[in-house]
């Protein structure tokens, strides 16, 4: 079946729509597993107010996927997300955070934490899509054991008027981390942080940054990677500007502690040039269309 799912947990404003889950993955609400299970404790610390569990324990069939939505004004959702991936199996988490209008003023909160156990892989998607006067906060940390991998996705197709949004990694021997980071941001304020910590030999770790200002955003995105194995780490952030009213801050940082790692970065922030647009308006396209064709071949809608 196209659509169908090994696990699926839906949740609007505070109320949760649906929460399944196939035989060999655990799906709770957090505060559940918070007081089922004395290791999620240890893992969570802080008595957590809504979220979920979610613990692989045998290879799924199809992707796992969750989604948080926003729909009545000034609602502020407070996530607390933990997910756990056994040892050797290969897991797609498709997550879906959004607002069903514009104009709700949302506040959405949330910290995560996924442990990606020896040999595993995780494929994680997360698309976002806000309204105008909404504040978004993610932070995530990611733990990599050994001979983990990680391909991260994240995509906000509709900005917020705020997203602070933080992502962390740790990486064990022979782990690799991917992290795609993509926004377009329309008359909002942007800040990223993104930081790989390499912490055993052979691990690497590879941080792709796409973001755009439009129409009197402020953009500032701080990417790091630390090397404390002899591992592989490279940073390449690219930002395009669209009005002259907008702003993109790029902060990379590679930090080397151990003399046989290898560690590089690029940056690059530009606009569209006058000889792309008037070629493109010669064509028959309007201004608007011309911006729009760009960006979108810029933030690689095919990835």
């Amino acid at each position: 079946m196209k659509n169908a799912k090994s696990a699926e947990y839906d949740l609007v404003d505070h109320e949760l729509k649906k929460a399944f889950a196939d035989v060999g993955i655990e799906l709770l609400k957090i505060e559940e597993a918070f007081g089922r299970y004395a290791w999620v404790r240890k893992e969570i610390k802080k008595r957590p107010k809504e979220g979920y569990f979610l613990w692989v324990k045998k290879q799924p069939k199809m992707p796992i996927s969750s989604c948080v939505t926003a729909a009545t004004k000034k609602v502020s959702q407070q996530m607390t997300n933990l997910l756990v991936v056994e040892e050797g199996l290969k897991v797609t988490m498709l997550s879906a955070c959004s607002a069903l209008a514009k104009n709700l003023c949302a506040r959405h909160y949330a910290t995560g934490k996924i442990i990606v156990k020896r040999g595993a892989k995780l494929d994680y998607k997360s698309i976002h899509s806000w309204g105008r006067d909404d504040f978004v906060e993610p932070d995530y940390e990611f733990y990599l054991k050994k001979d983990a991998k990680l391909d991260y996705y994240y995509k906000s197709t509709s900005p917020p008027k705020r997203l602070n949004m933080k992502t962390t990694v740790y990486g064990d021997k022979g782990s690799s981390a991917n992290l795609n980071i993509i926004a377009n941001a329309i008359n909002s304020k942007l800040e990223t942080s993104d930081v790989i910590h390499l912490k055993g030999d052979d691990a690497t770790g590879i941080v792709r940054l796409r973001l755009v200002a439009n129409k009197s955003s402020n953009v500032i995105a701080h990417s790091k990677v630390v090397a404390e194995g002899a591992g592989k780490g490279h940073l390449d952030c690219q930002g395009m500007l669209i009005d002259k009213d907008s702003s993109i801050t790029f902060i990379p940082e590679i930090v080397d502690k151990n003399k046989d790692a290898v560690m590089s970065h690029e940056a690059s922030i530009g606009r569209i040039s006058e000889y792309e647009m008037n070629y493109l308006r010669s064509r028959g396209l309007t201004e608007k269309e011309v911006i729009n064709l760009i960006v979108n071949g810029f933030l690689g809608d095919s990835l």
